[in-house]
Order: C-alpha cells, then structure tokens, then sequence
C-alpha cells in the first residue's frame, strides 16, 4: 500500500535582503494511514515551513519550493495552483495553526469563515451553508447565534472577546405588576420615553428582553481593549428591543471599571465552591486569582 503522505527531497527557500534563506533544504518523510508523526527541533530549524509547505500556506513570493515532491495519496501537490489546493486544504488535510485564534480573518465573522468551508468541500449554496453553520453552533450553545461574537484584534492577533446571548425564546422575565406609587409612574414615563430617549416600561404580563454578555476573554486584562468591545456593543444594542443586558463579574475583578461607565444596577452575591471526591484534589490547589464567572437566572 502507498503511504497516505510521502516528501521526497524537499527544499523551501526564502528570498532576503541578505540573499537565499535556506528555510528547509532537502526534508523526506513517509506517513502511512493512521500513523503519527510528531517532528521535534530546536525554534528556527524548519518545523513549520516544512509543514506550511504541504498546502502551500507559506507566503510566495518571498518562499518558493525549489525542490522536491509532496505526494499525497500519490498525487504530487507541488504543481499544483493554490486554487487546485483548495480542493484538498481543510477537506483531506487540515491544518491547526500554531495560534489558531490569530488565524480568523478579522473582516469577516466566525460563521462566514466555517461557512466558506461548507460552500467549498460540499456545494452548498450561501444560505445553505449559513444555515449549516447556524445548526452547528445550535448543537453547543441554544439560540447563540455566530454573529452574536465580538473580537477585537490588534495587528492580526485576537486579544479580546465577547459574546451577547439572547436567551428569550426558552427563558423568559414578565413583569408580575408594579407597587404603588410606580403604578402611576411607569404610565407617565412610557409616554414621555420617545421625547426623553429612556425604556419604556414593560407593561404587568410583558416580557422584559434582556441579553446575556458572556464567553468574555481580554488579553492580559487590558482594560481599553475591553472598554472598545462594551462600546462596540453597546452601539450595536442601543435601541433595540433590549431593555438591558446581565453581565457577572468578581468584585477584584480588574475589568470591573468599565462596567461603571454606563447606567448600572449591581446585585452583589457569595460564590461558594462545591466538589466531590474526585474533584477534591483539584478543590485544594485553587489560589487567589479572580475567577471568570458566567451569570444566569433561573
């Protein structure tokens, strides 16, 4: 049987200022089906280039494979354009980069790039696929949807994250009633609301819509990056149907002071920690830093 991936002589060199960067010169490899390869090498000897060469995922110019075959299931892929290549990248062979999260494309959403791959390798159409999509992320998180995501990304690299879950078509809050002297106010209000810009009042048996912020992650904490993505977010829900938005955060918490930038109603509470008994010994290494935390009503 012919080996699933088989580099025969293989030589990628970079063209520099300085002259020809030898970046891999001369590589073989043989990999048969269900074999694991792992290649091990001190940084800057070749590991990544050699792999990146497969697919030709190394920028050409200045790279270029100046020799040698990578025949895939005995079909040399050196040849081939990179438009032939898309046949065969992220279908029969996928690629998980170093830093995978620094690899979206920073123009286009999450769902547009799993989309493309569906448009790709099975044909669907551009609704097909983002429907496909759509299903996908359905299977892990209930009615979030991919565009729900927002990033930030400085020079290429994703530094911060959020997303905003509506979670009222299976989760609701009605307004029971309102005491006194509320009972008169909240008609009042809900007249003047279009001259003043404030939220009109839910009416007793009306739905109060709300949003959840939630999968937050910010790089090193930095508190401007994750200023940018409640400012960012608060423009694109300013509005809406949306009365307001849950956001559960540790009171050392350092991206807390951003929070106090907007109109704000804290509910504070105890975070307790329950395990069992196969869980103990991970119970007694926690430590002093500030949990993430997610907020939820039940």
């Amino acid at each position: 049987m012919a080996p699933l991936l088989e580099i025969k002589g293989l030589k990628t060199h970079f063209s520099t200022d300085d002259g020809m960067l030898q970046a891999v010169d001369g590589v073989d490899i043989t990999l048969n089906k269900g074999e694991t390869l792992c290649v091990v090498g001190e940084s800057g000897c070749g590991k990544t280039v050699t792999a990146m060469s497969i697919l030709k995922l190394i920028a050409m110019p200045p790279g270029r494979i100046v020799e040698g075959q990578i025949l895939f299931e005995g079909r040399d892929l050196v040849p081939l354009t990179s438009h032939e290549l898309d046949d065969i990248r992220a279908k029969d062979i996928g690629f998980i980069f170093q830093e995978p999260m620094t690899s979206l494309n920073p123009v286009l959403t999450v769902g547009e790039q799993v989309a493309e791959v569906l448009r790709r390798h099975e044909g669907l159409s551009n609704k097909d696929a983002l429907a496909r999509t759509v299903e996908m992320f359905k299977l892990r998180w209930r009615e979030f949807r991919v565009e729900d995501f927002f990033i930030a990304v400085r020079g290429g690299r994703l530094i911060g994250v959020l997303g905003c879950w509506d979670q009222t078509s299976f989760k609701q809050t009605r307004i029971a009633g309102y005491t006194a002297p509320l009972r008169w106010l909240v008609p009042a209000a809900n007249v003047l609301h279009p001259l003043i810009g404030t939220p009109r009042f839910p009416q007793p048996g009306e739905e109060v819509p709300y949003f959840y912020i939630g999968f937050l992650a910010v790089d090193g904490d930095d508190l401007r990056v994750f200023r940018a993505l409640l400012r960012f977010l608060y423009n694109q829900t300013v509005g809406s149907r949306h009365a307001y938005a849950i956001l559960a955060l540790h009171e050392r918490d350092p991206l807390l002071p951003a929070l106090r930038e907007y109109s704000l109603t804290s509910f504070s509470g105890r975070l307790f920690c329950v395990t069992f008994d196969d869980g103990e010994a991970s119970f007694r290494n926690l430590d002093g830093r500030v949990p993430y935390m997610e907020a939820a009503t039940f």
